[in-house]
């Protein structure tokens, strides 16, 4: 049936509408959009009033659809917005601006200025309504001609509310606040359907809901907080200081984050704040010399000098010109010596001695006397310097000494805690309550100066729910890190660069829903170290793969344990946890019911660093996380002094001879004795399972800890050669040393590797072997490069209850590669190359001899433009 034929046959025009409703689909889509609405009317100096602060925005978008399976269906987007920003001018105020001083150390008082009044704020809210519903045609009814049930709408809405807040304030050049909020809020609203026309008393309801709600600035669902602040100390604006710098930056983030709503139960809220210190320092050792004009006229003496310099200080000594002599006067020449014991001499043009007549006017300028009309060349030289023996001395000798030439230090604290089942909600500012009597979580939560002790704080104060079938615990962390670098340069061309790190990350958990609020640690540690001592002394299977280091770290565990058995002496056995109704609880310490575990990561932890170090086991800390004083350098050398020796200056382009040493002591991860009581600082006990007794131990559950040690290289050669020959050398030894306490057992991973590499360019190789190039602009030159490398890889285990030692695996591999690469055309080069490695396996158990050939030719083709 046409729908033509359908509306004819319809009698009325409610019948016919009908029928247009179900056989036709419409869409309907309107939308309004304005942004940047802004009146620009501004006071001369800008006001917190002014209209220009204020800008408007506001979209509107709704789309209506029918077709013969939906009744209707429309979509309501409604987008407001208003922004406000104030930038002050103020002229700042300058405390100290009535100095009369013109010192340059009064300089900076004269000029230092406090911006009273912020930077710039601003304020942003942003408000969106989307409503969506839906009702679908009951086709039954349609077909039948019987009215059944009528099927209700489908809805879904959401009422948002954004605000944000900025604030930025410059308070003196060097000193910068900023604190960036938004609140996320939701506005209430009944279910069902809003519907002026067809339920106007559900819409009254919901019109009065959504007022109120608006009223108390909506529900918040999520509160982020930003706050910033920096400080760069004004050494630079006071001479006396100005070899320092430092700067401080600090930055806290608070998050409040609503939480899941159930019928019957309170899941709480969550909040979570994280802050971090960054202090940077560095003092410029060279510029503190420079103070002293005698250690000035030293540096500037011994300055870094490339391979002519010597060359350039003798053009610095002389001066060369060829003048015009005058018949009616004399001529100026401007030497820029700095001296006026200058001596002047002349030649003709061919070169034979001229004689003239001079005059000196100043340090810097003499004048020809003699006239004529003639051309001659000019040469003023200075007189060589006398050298005094105690002046070279002393000079030498401050040179040395003023070795330092830079120290910085870096030094980086973080510290975090996320809190659930949060009883408060938030206000409206900063992210704070009074509901719950003091103000929640506190001003020291939001911007981050909290510790641990803050969540035994939120439970006095009733801020947290404690059920013991809810377990999320709460979580603080802490990382700290320290980077100290210095340059050390003790004679011109021999540079040292030593480093020195320290860092520590913690992570407990706090299960504060528990009486008593039982923690659990973890971390990790990692620190610069030196162990060069015991370095360098390879074990093979021709000695048994003996080990004086392992040997001493068997010796030190006796005296760690002693060492540790004396601290606990005298002290008693703790009366809380599970010593509570023990029968030794409260009375002496005594080895005798459960003494020092010599197979403990506490004992065998500092034997094995001592050990390993060089170290004596009376002296080494007890523990496995050193303090920052036992920060040890790690270095980079470098020499390029060989270049001043004319031998080398007259075969070499360059000669670098290079050394670097790497060595960190680490602690991968860790975690807590969940029984561990304690009784003073890391002293404590744990429960041995098969006695029942209390036993000495730190509460600290370490699983492995390493030393990496690296020479990379022990000595390295860089040079280059006056024919473009690069020769490259070096030798590198490196071992990984790790603890397995868990396990019993030591493991060595040693590597020794030696590499040589030459390249060579021959330049227009074509003109050898006489080829004339087909393209201008083109280097026909032939690339030839050769590297040759032998490395020596073996891992061992040492077991330490049964003083045994077995190779796991090892290998020794060889290598040779070679290529050759001709530019034959702008875009074909051509080339052949080698490739040759021989795999020794030193534990034939482990795997197979292996060779591996490859070689060949190859022609690169270039097709780009």
């Amino acid at each position: 049936v046409k729908l033509a034929d359908a509306l004819d046959a319809a009698q009325t025009k409610q019948e016919k509408d009908s029928i247009s409703s179900i056989a036709l689909d419409r869409v309907k889509v309107e939308s309004l959009s304005i942004t940047g609405v802004k009146v620009n009317i501004k006071s001369k100096n800008p006001m917190p009033y002014d209209p220009a602060n204020f800008t408007l925005g506001y979209s509107y978008n709704r789309q209506s659809n029918e077709n013969p399976t939906t009744q209707y269906e429309n979509t309501y987007d409604h987008r407001g917005s208003l922004l406000y920003s104030y930038t002050p001018y103020v002229k700042p105020l300058r405390p100290f601006g009535w100095i009369k001083s013109k010192s340059k150390n009064a300089k900076f008082f004269k000029e230092w200025e406090i911006n009273y009044l912020p930077t710039n704020i601003s304020f942003s809210t942003n408000i969106s309504r989307y409503y969506y519903e839906e009702q679908v045609r009951d086709l039954n009814s349609i077909v039948s001609g019987v009215k059944g049930i009528e099927l209700p709408a489908s809805v879904s809405k959401n009422f948002l509310w954004d605000r944000q807040l900025s604030v930025q304030w410059n308070l003196t050049k060097t000193l910068n606040f900023s604190l960036q909020t938004m609140t996320n809020a939701r506005v209430d609203e009944p279910a069902g359907s809003v519907n002026r026309s067809l339920y106007p008393d559900a819409y009254k309801i919901w019109q009065d809901s959504v007022w109120n709600s608006i009223k108390g600035l909506g529900t918040p669902w999520e509160y982020n907080q930003v706050f910033n602040a920096s400080w760069t100390a004004p050494f630079n604006k006071i001479p006396a200081t100005d070899f320092l710098s430092f700067s401080a930056k600090y930055n806290a983030t608070y998050n409040w984050e609503k939480g899941t709503e159930l019928e019957d139960v309170d899941m709480g809220n969550s909040i979570s704040n994280q802050s971090q210190w960054n202090l940077d320092g560095r003092v410029n050792m060279e510029q503190l010399y420079n103070k002293v004009p005698y250690l000035r006229k030293v540096n500037k003496r011994f300055a870094a000098r490339s391979s002519n310099s010597r060359a350039t200080q003798e053009k610095r000594r002389k001066f060369e010109r060829t003048i015009t002599l005058k018949q009616d006067t004399g001529v100026v020449i401007r030497h820029n010596l700095k001296s006026k014991k200058v001596k002047v001499s002349a030649t003709n043009l061919g070169g034979q001695p001229f004689a003239i007549e001079t005059r000196v006017i100043d340090e810097n300028s003499v004048e020809i006397l003699t006239r004529g009309n003639r051309q001659i060349k000019v040469l003023a030289t200075l007189p060589k310097e006398k050298v005094n023996f105690w002046s070279e001395a002393a000079q030498y000798t401050s040179r040395f000494l003023m070795m330092v030439r830079n120290v910085s230090s870096r030094y980086r604290e973080t510290r975090s805690m996320t809190l659930p089942l949060f009883k408060p909600t938030i206000g409206d500012g900063f992210g704070q309550t009074s509901a719950y009597g003091p103000m929640a979580p506190g001003l020291d939560f939001a911007f981050g100066f909290t510790d641990d002790s803050y969540v035994q704080r939120a439970l006095d104060n009733g801020w947290l729910i404690q059920d013991e079938l809810m377990t999320n615990p709460a979580i603080t962390g802490m990382t700290r890190e320290l980077n100290i670098d210095a340059d050390i340069e003790p004679i011109t061309g021999l540079k040292i660069k030593l480093t020195g790190n320290w860092s520590r990350t913690n992570s407990n958990q706090i299960q504060f829903m528990y009486e008593g609020s039982p923690t659990i640690y973890g971390g990790s540690f990692t620190k610069t170290h030196v162990a060069i001592l015991t370095a360098l002394r390879p074990s093979s299977v021709d000695n048994g793969y003996q080990s004086d280091a392992f040997d001493a770290f068997l010796r030190n565990r006796e005296i760690i344990a002693a060492r540790y058995e004396s601290l606990y002496e005298g002290s008693k056995y703790p009366t809380t946890g599970f010593m509570q109704t023990h029968s030794l609880a409260g009375q002496p310490y005594s080895s005798n019911n459960g003494g020092v575990n010599k197979s403990s990561p506490d004992v065998m932890i500092p034997a094995f660093i001592a050990a390993y170090s060089g170290m004596s086991a009376d002296n080494i800390a007890l523990t496995a996380f050193p303090a920052i004083s036992s920060i040890l350098p790690n270095w980079r050398i470098t020499y390029e002094g060989l270049m001043q020796i004319p031998v080398f200056k007259k075969y070499f382009k360059s000669f670098t001879l290079n050394h670097a040493y790497q060595c960190t002591y680490s602690v991968g991860s860790y975690s807590s004795f969940l029984n561990w009581i304690g009784i003073d600082g890391e002293m404590g006990y744990t429960l041995d399972e098969l006695s029942g007794n209390p036993v000495p131990s730190s509460p600290y559950d370490i699983s492995s800890v390493s030393i990496t040690e690296r020479f990379s290289p022990l000595i390295g050669v860089n040079m280059t050669m006056k024919n473009n020959l690069t020769c490259r050398a070096e030798y590198n030894d490196s071992r990984v040393l790790t603890l397995n306490s868990s396990a019993g057992q030591i493991v060595e991973a040693t590597t020794t590797d030696i590499t040589v590499g030459l390249s060579y360019k021959i330049a227009n190789f074509n003109k050898i072997i006489k080829i004339g190039s087909t393209q201008t602009g083109i280097n026909n030159d032939l690339d030839i490069t050769a590297d040759f490398s032998y490395r020596n890889t073996m891992s061992l285990i040492r077991r330490i209850d049964e003083n045994y030692t077995q190779a796991t695996t090892g290998t020794r591999t060889l290598a040779v590669k070679a290529t050759a690469n001709y530019v034959l055309s702008r875009r074909i080069t051509l080339g052949v190359y080698f490739d040759h490695q021989v795999n020794t396996p030193l534990v034939s158990s482990s795997a197979y001899p292996v060779t591996n050939s490859n070689y060949g030719i190859s022609i690169q083709l270039s097709l780009v433009k």
